[in-house]
Parts: C-alpha cells; structure tokens; sequence
C-alpha cells in the first residue's frame, strides 16, 4: 500500500472513507486527484495541532489525523500513520491503530456493508481489497468518474454489491464485455446518460430492479425497446421528455410496476400505447390542465393503484381536486403518497357528486324543486350527458 501525506497535491490513493455498521475507518482502494495542495476530503490540514480531516456520519464515529508536530525525531507525520477510531456509542471507546499494516489487518476483518465516497474527487478503481467483498451499498455520487469500464471494474471487485449510485459523474458510454452483476439498485441521475446508453449495461444486471436516471435531459430522443424481466421501478424525471410517444417502448416491460415522469414536458398530450403493468405513476408538474385531460392519460394505466400528481396548477389551485381525482378514479388506492381510506372515498365521491349536481342545475337554470319536477327521462337525460353524473339512476325519485 502506497502512503500518502497530508500536505501532497496531485495523485492520491488513500484518501477514501469506508463506513462500518458503528465505526468509520480511513481505507485503500480509490485512487483520485485534488489541485490544492493540503486538501482532503474538503478539510485544510494545520501546521500544528489534531485536524480533522475525516469525518463519519452522525453516531458512526469520527476519524483524526495525528497531531502534526515533531516526535520521535521526525518532523512531518503521514496522515495515516496513526489514527484514532472514536466509537461515539454506548461505550465511548477509542481504538488507536499505528501503521498501515494494523490499520489494513482491521479493515480486513470488518464487515463492511456501507461506503460512503460521494464528492470524493475518485476518478477510478486502485487497489482490489478483499474487504470489499463485503460491500452492498456504494455511494460514488459527485465524482469524477468517466469511464464505463471503471463501472465494470466496481462491479466485478464488489461482488456482494446490491446498490450502486453513481449519480452526478460525467459518465460516457462505452463497449460493455460480457459479465454478469447481482446489483438491484442503479442511480445514475444528473450524468447525461440516455437510457438507451444503459440498454447494453441492463443485460448484464439480471436482477435488477431499480434504476434512476432523472435529470439526465433526454430531449427528443425516443427510448428504443428492449427487455428486462427484473426491473420493477424507473425514474426518467426531468427529462425534458415532451411526449409520451417517446416512452411507449416501455409498455412491453412487463415487470415495471412504477414510472416516475415527473417534472418533464408533456403537458397536455395522451400515451399511444397501454401500460398495463403500473400499478405506480408519478406525473408532477408536467402541465396538466384539467382533471378531463388527467382521465384521458389514465385510461391508458388499466391497473393503476397509486397516483403522485401535485406541481400541477390545475391541482394545486382547485379547491376540491383531490375529491375530484378520488371520485373519478374508485380503483386508487394512494394519491400524492396519502392512502385513501374507505370513509375518505365516500365522503369524497358524496362531496363531488354534489358539487356537479349543483353546476348542473346551474347551467340548465333550474331548481332543486323544479329539477325534481321534471319528468324522469327528461332528468335521466340531463345526468347522461355528464360522465360523472350518469352514474346517477333516478335522482328525486
């Protein structure tokens, strides 16, 4: 294992965090780059005195550098020469480890489940530890990873790995060889991948299940077919995708059961194409303009159980929409996360029923008393003219 100081610029390859269950432990494993001189991990090192250059996360300890002050007749000390390990728990012990080899002897017989990397300036993969094999979460979110064949490399050296963010790295696609990943969870959001970049990569992860890809300007680029018999939940949100024409190659995804939209430009316009295996859709400021054009986009989600919807004016500004949606959709189950009860369901159909029944007599100009003494099909004739309100058989009789 190659050393590192606190005060190096350049190339670096130890300055990476690995978080334990209870501890957080400095590691090896990523190489990366810094500009200035003394920084790592966004921390400025001191002249003298403790700095903290690694911190943990709340309740999983805190990592120190050792005071950098002559001693035992060396006047610079490495920054992993001897650290601290603070359990902030219940016992409030402190492991001291000196020297790489007691520092990789620990790490070597830990569990590590959990690391966390994001903003790390990483660039790619350094040293394969066999500590890693115990990895199934991977945070590599904000940093500067490029290469495709880096992502191969986590892949195959994580071989526990389930979850894999990736997120804002300026990833560019590449050719993929042929290999096989257990991962179920892949974010790559805010990195300028279309989904068609990944359709090579998703034949390679058979297993899984979620993918992100928001934030990723799609354009007009429509999503080419392809098949997955795993992946359960996709997230294109701020796509900047304008029509539902571009996503219909994901209806044939028959394991598919949620679809986030949200916040792209399809304003007013209807799918070509039924999905009926969402149960999930998430449609947030995407420019709905009325709870009729909202019906026409459902009709094609035959299944649908749960529905997110606000960032939608027409939504946001109605006094009673969410009765409207909940009466108008009897087979939702959850609406903008909140489950519909079943008293909640009846007061809104009985609210919203009432409230058309009210502009119905408003526009024919007619009474409550004078509608009742119309003749019945005369009436029945008025309620079949309006959607809702056929559902009515024989009102005032």
């Amino acid at each position: 294992m190659n050393e590192f100081t606190v005060g190096d610029s350049g190339e670096w390859s130890m300055s990476v965090r690995f978080v334990f269950q209870n501890h957080q432990l400095c590691g090896s494993g990523f190489a990366g780059k810094t500009k200035q001189e003394g920084r790592i991990m966004g921390h400025l090192p001191t002249k003298t005195g403790s700095t903290s250059i690694f911190l943990a996360h709340q309740r999983k300890g805190r990592l120190y550098s050792p005071n950098r002050y002559k001693k035992d007749g060396k006047d610079d000390y490495n920054a992993v020469e001897r650290i601290q390990l603070i359990d902030n728990g219940s016992s409030g012990k402190i492991i001291e480890l000196v020297g790489m080899d007691q520092i990789a002897e620990y790490q070597l017989h830990s569990d590590i489940e959990d690391v966390e990397l994001c903003d790390s300036a990483i660039i790619s993969l350094g040293e394969s530890l066999p500590l890693f094999s115990s990895v199934k979460r991977l945070n590599l979110s904000g940093n500067h990873i490029h290469s495709f064949d880096t992502v191969i490399e986590i892949l195959s050296c994580f071989s526990s790995l389930q979850i894999l963010l990736l997120n804002a790295n300026p990833l560019k696609p590449s050719y993929l060889p042929s290999f096989t990943s257990n991962l179920t969870t892949l974010a790559v959001s805010h990195t300028s991948l279309h989904l068609n970049d990944l359709i090579p990569l998703l034949s390679c992860l058979p297993n899984l299940q979620f993918l992100s890809l928001s934030g990723n300007s799609f354009g007009d680029i429509p999503i080419q077919p392809f098949s997955h018999s795993s992946l359960q939940t996709l997230d294109l949100s701020s796509n900047q995708i304008s029509s539902w024409s571009q996503i219909a190659n994901l209806a044939s995804l028959e394991s598919l059961q949620t679809l986030f939209l949200s916040s792209n430009l399809l304003g007013d316009s209807t799918p070509s194409c039924m999905f009926p295996s969402i149960r999930s859709l998430h449609i947030s400021s995407i420019g709905l303009s009325s709870l009729e054009q909202l019906l026409k986009i459902t009709k094609f989600f035959p299944h649908l159980r749960e529905l997110e919807m606000r960032g939608n004016e027409w939504y946001d500004k109605g006094a009673s929409s969410r009765e409207a949606v909940i009466s108008e959709m009897p087979t939702l189950v959850k609406l903008n996360y909140s489950t519909i009860s079943e008293g909640e369901r009846t007061d809104a159909e009985l609210f919203y029923l009432s409230k058309r029944f009210s502009e119905l007599l408003s526009c024919k100009h007619l009474s409550v008393e004078a509608w009742a003494a119309l003749p019945h099909r005369e009436r029945q004739s008025m309620l079949d003219g309006d959607p809702t309100l056929a559902v009515w058989h024989c009102v005032g009789e």
